[in-house]
């Protein structure tokens, strides 16, 4: 069983907290498609309630019944960003491997696919080949409509009317800029669906 923290955003802009969140949740869903039967990967929100707290990995580790955590932080310089992962065996609290990835930010979408592959080699998964070639594959999103599409989610998660119409504007410029984009599409038809009850519970 994996555990991957919430990224910590170390950029010093908290306007930057979409774009921590957002990778947080492409990595596990990732992960989690990676090998089912061999690896176990923690649901979202069981580990968001570890944001911005400086809870011990053993604890951890007791609290989610995993024997891996995957720590990860964000860095922004200029126009490039840097993901730090680390790969911690909980029960001596091992590094067993720590990568920096060095992006332009309009590459980062690129990020969950490498985070993925190394982990995995690191645990000694056995993936298929179509496995390897569905992570191998590249994802033609326009890198805009993805910026859009964390912003929208980031809102969408804070869970308030007000919240939720910013994150409908975000997922409606995503779908503007990318129209094959599935998963703006998706964020999209959740927030309508929040704004129509929302009217019909004030009603």
């Amino acid at each position: 069983m994996l555990a991957v923290l919430p990224f910590e955003n170390l950029t010093g802009d908290p306007n930057k907290e979409y774009l921590a969140d957002g990778l947080t949740e492409e990595t596990i869903s990732q992960l989690g498609r990676l090998n089912p039967e061999q690896l176990g990967v923690i649901a979202r929100t069981s580990v968001m309630g570890y944001k911005h707290k400086d809870e011990r990995l053993d604890q951890i580790g007791r609290d989610l019944s995993v024997q891996y955590v995957l720590e990860n932080s964000l860095r922004e310089s200029g126009d490039h960003i840097r993901l730090t992962a680390q790969l911690i065996q909980v029960k001596d609290q091992t590094h067993l491997w720590s990568q920096d990835y060095d992006y332009l930010a309009k590459d980062v979408l690129d990020v969950q696919d490498d985070v993925a592959k190394a982990v995995a080699r690191e645990i000694q998964l056995r993936l298929t080949s179509q496995q390897q070639a569905e992570l191998a594959r590249s994802h033609p999103v326009n890198p805009e409509a993805f910026d859009a599409y964390l912003q929208g989610y980031y809102f969408f998660q804070r869970n308030t009317d007000k919240d939720t119409d910013m994150a409908a504007k975000y997922f409606e410029r995503a779908t503007q800029l990318d129209p094959s984009y599935a998963l703006a599409w998706v964020g999209l038809s959740r927030a309508r669906n929040w704004q129509a009850n929302s009217r019909s519970d004030s009603e």
